[in-house]
């Protein structure tokens, strides 16, 4: 109902949300296990108060980042810095301007943000070689990032309010989820084939192998595949997760064949770990 009101209807989001949640509350009576009594809708509205109180104090907070951003100039300002400071060199720039887009991704709205970066930096990184589509999209992908981004990460303070978790904890396991997020706007610019551009085999094979590589990342970071993984192992899929990512057929080859390896391992210790622990029991 929310996407059909927003998309074709065209109403505005707290329209769209309003009806959306009142569909929502109606849809419960059909099945009376989930049926909201009146005892359950205020309980409901008593949990949503709460929640909507700690939302706004940090809003509140952020307005007060936007109104100094804006007042001062600052997002033109560090734009303009760090360009000089790169001076041509294109990591250093893009690390920079990284660092940039989440700061004022952090105080200003997606769309704002990448107004400013858009007008200052990319065209700064267009000069110098970076992909057009690529270099718009650096930007715009950590100026959305910065909502899970600690100190700020409104989107996790949002998600804390919803579960009672620590705002700041939630924060941070947001940050370790999504720390593929951060390093694909790098690949964008070191690997056009990513943003479908080039040839159709290129394309597939690099797409088909960023994938494997963020499941390899994804594996290190929860350090779990099959089994729990101790630290070594984590650290060797997050590595080989790095040469999948990267476009290149040697480092695909060379990541493959390790990220082969690292699981025939894990399967043999799992299978041997079994093993013992049902020669254990029969001793036992």
């Amino acid at each position: 109902v929310l996407v059909y009101l927003l998309l074709f209807l065209q109403w505005s989001p707290m329209k769209s949300a309003f009806f959306a949640i009142l569909v929502t509350v109606l849809s419960t009576f059909i099945n009376p296990k989930n049926r909201l009594t009146l005892k359950k809708i205020v309980e409901c509205m008593r949990i949503g108060s709460i929640g909507a109180i700690e939302t706004t104090a940090a809003c509140a907070c952020v307005g007060i980042v936007v109104g100094v951003i804006m007042q001062t100039g600052m997002g033109f300002k560090l734009s303009s810095v760090l360009v000089s400071v790169a001076d041509g060199n294109l990591l250093l720039l893009l690390l920079l301007t990284m660092i940039v887009s989440l700061i004022l991704g952090m105080g200003l709205p997606t769309v704002a943000a990448y107004l400013v970066l858009g007008v200052m930096v990319a065209p700064t990184l267009i000069s110098i070689g970076v992909n057009p589509l690529a270099a718009h999209l650096f930007i715009f992908y950590f100026g959305i990032i910065s909502a899970i981004t600690p100190p700020v990460a409104l989107a996790s303070l949002v998600a804390a309010g919803i579960s009672g978790d620590k705002p700041f904890g939630t924060s941070l396991v947001s940050l370790r989820l999504g720390l593929s997020a951060f390093i694909l706007p790098f690949m964008f610019v070191y690997g056009p084939t990513l943003l479908l551009q080039g040839e159709v085999i290129d394309i597939v094979v690099s797409i088909v192998t960023a994938l494997i590589g963020i499941y390899a990342l994804s594996i290190g970071l929860q350090r779990y595949f099959i089994r729990n993984l101790n630290i070594v192992e984590s650290f060797l899929f997050a590595g080989v997760s790095l040469l999948l990512i990267h476009p290149g057929f040697i480092t695909d080859l060379i990541g493959i064949v390790i990220l082969m390896i690292l699981f025939s391992i894990v399967k043999l210790t799992k299978k041997k770990s079994a093993e013992n622990k049902v020669i254990e029991k029969i001793e036992a």
